[in-house]
C-alpha cells in the first residue's frame, strides 16, 4: 500500500524495482479521494512513467479491485510511459484500451490515457497483445516475451520504433501485415533473434530508416525499402544482398558470420561497413572508389586478401584477414584522410606505414605482423 507519505499530485515518475526472489509485492493500491477515511492519498493523477522491474508475483496491471486500482477511474490518466522490465507473469493489461467495468449495475469507462511507449520484456505468459492497443502509442518493445502475433498492434498508425528481438513465436512478418500502410511513421524495428522466415512486409515501407536482423537464421532474402539507412544482418543466413545493390540511402552494413555471402554489392551512399567472420567473401571490388566509406572493418574473413581503392576512408580495423600490406596500401589513396588502423592477427602485413599526418590512433599487434 504506498501511502500519503509521498507527493503524489507532484509527482511525475515512479520506478518501484523489487529483487528477482522477492515474491512479497503482489499487490500495488492507489486509493481515490473518496477513501480519505483509510488514510490513504489520492492517485498520483500527474505521473507520466511508471516502470516496474524485477518482480516475479505479480500477475495483472491495472485490473481493477484486483492489484492496481484507482476506484471507478484509472489511476494514472496522463500516464505516457509504460515499462514492464523481467516482470515474466503479467497476463492482463487492462490499462491498454477503453475497457469497461461494471460498478454498481452501471458500466463505467475507463477512459484510455496517452500512453507513448509500452516496454514489456522478459514476459514469459502473455502470448497476445490487448485487443485495444493505444492508438498513442509512439514505442513498442516486445524484447523476449511470447507474444505470437503483431495483428493487435494495427491501430497503432502513430508508431515509430518496434522491438521484438528475442520473441521467438513471432515467426513471420506476413505481407497482410503491410507496414507501409500500417505503420506509416516507423522508423526502427529490430526484429533479432527471431523465428522469421520473410520481411515481405516491409516492403515499400518509405518511413524505415533502420532495421537489424541480428540472429535470424530462417531468413535468406530481404526485400526493397527505399528509404533504408543502417541494415545489420549479424548472425543471419541472407544470401542474396541484390535488393540492396545500387541503395541510394544504406550508409551502414553489418554483416557477421554468414556463410554464403561471397560479395559485397555497390554501395553508393555505405559510410560504416562491418565484415566478420564470412568465410567465403574473397573480394569487395563493388566499393571501388566509393565516395562515401569512412570507416571498414575486417574481421575472420581469411580469404579476403584485397582491398579496392577507398578514397574516403579513414578508419581500418582488420582482424585475423588474409590482407597484405600491398591491399592496405591500395585502399588507402589519400594518406592524409587516415585517423585510424587496428591490425590484429594480420600476418603478411609489415609494421612500417607510410606518413600520415592526421592519424590519431594506431595499434598493430606484434605478435602476429612481420
Amino acid at each position: 500500500l504506498l501511502s500519503p507519505i509521498l507527493p503524489w499530485l507532484e509527482l511525475s515518475m515512479i520506478d518501484i524495482k523489487g529483487s528477482c526472489d522477492d515474491a512479497s509485492m503482489r499487490h500495488i493500491m492507489f486509493g481515490d479521494c473518496a477513501e480519505k477515511d483509510t488514510g490513504i492519498s489520492p492517485p498520483p493523477s500527474h505521473c507520466l512513467s511508471l516502470t516496474i522491474r524485477n518482480n516475479h508475483a505479480l500477475k495483472a496491471f491495472f485490473e481493477h479491485d484486483i492489484h492496481i486500482t484507482g476506484g471507478t477511474e484509472l489511476s494514472f490518466p496522463c500516464l505516457t510511459e509504460l515499462h514492464l522490465n523481467n516482470v515474466p507473469n503479467i497476463v492482463s493489461l487492462d490499462i491498454i484500451g477503453a475497457k469497461v467495468k461494471r460498478a454498481q449495475n452501471k458500466t463505467v469507462s475507463i477512459l484510455e490515457p496517452d500512453l507513448q511507449t509500452l516496454f514489456i520484456r522478459s514476459n514469459k505468459v502473455m502470448t497476445e497483445l490487448p485487443l485495444l492497443m493505444p492508438s498513442t502509442l509512439l514505442s513498442v518493445s516486445l524484447k523476449e516475451t511470447v507474444v505470437s502475433s503483431l495483428d493487435n498492434l494495427l491501430r497503432c498508425r502513430l508508431l515509430k520504433e518496434l522491438d521484438i528481438s528475442g520473441s521467438k513465436n513471432i515467426g513471420d512478418l506476413p505481407a497482410t501485415l503491410n507496414f507501409s500502410e500500417n505503420f506509416p511513421y516507423l522508423n526502427r524495428l529490430n526484429a533479432s533473434q527471431t523465428k522469421i522466415i520473410t520481411i515481405d512486409a516491409l516492403n515499400g515501407c518509405e518511413s524505415l530508416e533502420v532495421l537489424l536482423l541480428d540472429g535470424t537464421a530462417q531468413l535468406r532474402r530481404l526485400t526493397k525499402i527505399p528509404f533504408l539507412k543502417e541494415l545489420s544482418l549479424n548472425y543471419s543466413d541472407v544470401s542474396d544482398l541484390s535488393l540492396i545493390e545500387d541503395h541510394p540511402t544504406l550508409t551502414s552494413l553489418e554483416i557477421a558470420w554468414n556463410k554464403d555471402i561471397v560479395a559485397v554489392p555497390c554501395l553508393p551512399a555505405i559510410k560504416f561497413l562491418r565484415l566478420e567472420g564470412c568465410s567465403l567473401l574473397t573480394e569487395i571490388a563493388m566499393l571501388h572508389g566509393s565516395p562515401t566509406l569512412e570507416v571498414l572493418k575486417i574481421e575472420q574473413c581469411r580469404n579476403l586478401v584485397s582491398l579496392p581503392a577507398l578514397p574516403r576512408l579513414k578508419i581500418l580495423s582488420a582482424t585475423c584477414s588474409g590482407l597484405t600490406s600491398d591491399a592496405i596500401d591500395q585502399a588507402f589513396t589519400d594518406h592524409a584522410r587516415i585517423e585510424e588502423i587496428f591490425l590484429r592477427g594480420c600476418p603478411h602485413v609489415r609494421r612500417e606505414m607510410p606518413r600520415m599526418p592526421n592519424i590519431r590512433k594506431i595499434i598493430v599487434d606484434d605478435d602476429n605482423c612481420v
